[in-house]
């Protein structure tokens, strides 16, 4: 624990301290494909959210694996030597010691604070989703009742069987009025979804709040976290090029898997009867 405490100090304190050069890591949220405003379900847009998650994901997985190896090398210094090179460092500056110190304190609490508001800001937010999406399906629900009702009262009395899986309509005119209680529910259906799913609508306002308040605090915590770790290893004079921070990462993945949540809400669009 001393080791950790004393390493975390020297980290707070001599901020970055850069590693041998790296190059820019590519930003996960570049991957993230643009959210539909249509309102209708669409297999294609789950398709790339889903590609999205994978392929982050083993992105992930392949910097995880790189860091891991990182931190082993670390390891394997020993704590006789850490603990040795940590106080040859602080030797070199008393008075940077001293500070390092007190900023491990604060730096400490904000990665706590960081931690603690994304999480109690998840939890609004999903229970904001909830019952966003009650409103939503008891709207639409409500708007469908009597169209559906209407064509099924239709099927009962205007429709001939003509086999196991064929019938036929026994007037033009039935048809005539079952589609277009079709076509009406359709419009009706995109005219109401547009508050909930059209450029400005409560569903993107909602995934924009949980990113801002649940998903990007977290994040800056962890990205802290791994920039410690990267300290450390400069310090401490240990192979650390290649440690990167899988934080966005994470996040982007936490952020797709909620809008493949948002957007499964959306309604199949019902075809015409011929």
């Amino acid at each position: 624990m001393l080791v950790r405490n004393v390493a975390f100090a020297i980290a707070m304190a001599i901020g970055a301290t850069p590693l041998a050069a790296q190059s820019e890591p590519p930003d996960p949220w570049k991957k993230v494909p643009p959210l539909p405003t249509t309102c209708y379900g669409d297999l294609a847009v789950s398709a790339k959210l889903h590609s999205t998650y994978i392929e982050v994901g083993e992105d992930l997985t392949k910097q995880e694996q790189i860091n891991s190896a990182l931190e082993r090398e670390l390891e394997r210094l020993g704590q006789e030597e850490i603990m040795k090179r940590m106080m040859d460092y602080m030797r070199k500056d008393p008075q940077k010691a001293m500070k390092m110190m007190q900023a491990q304190q604060s730096a400490a609490t904000a990665i706590r604070e960081g931690f603690t508001s994304g999480d109690e800001a998840k939890k609004e937010r999903e229970a904001e989703l909830e019952k966003l999406s009650a409103e939503f399906n008891a709207e639409l629900d409500a708007m469908s009742r009597p169209y559906r009702t209407r064509r099924d009262a239709i099927m009962k009395t205007s429709r001939r069987v003509l086999g196991e899986e064929n019938w036929e309509f026994t007037t033009r005119a039935a048809e005539t009025e079952y589609n277009s209680l079709i076509d009406r529910e359709n419009a009706d259906y995109e005219a109401r979804c547009a508050a909930y799913f059209g450029p400005d609508g409560k569903m993107h306002a909602w995934l924009a709040s949980y990113r801002k308040t649940a998903i990007d605090p977290a994040a800056k915590s962890n990205e802290a976290n791994d920039e410690i770790k990267t300290t450390q290893m400069a310090v401490l004079e240990s192979p650390g090029a290649g440690f990167r921070s899988t934080a966005q990462m994470m996040a982007v993945r936490e952020y797709v898997l909620a809008a493949e949540k948002v957007f499964a809400l959306r309604r199949d669009k019902i075809k015409n009867v011929h």
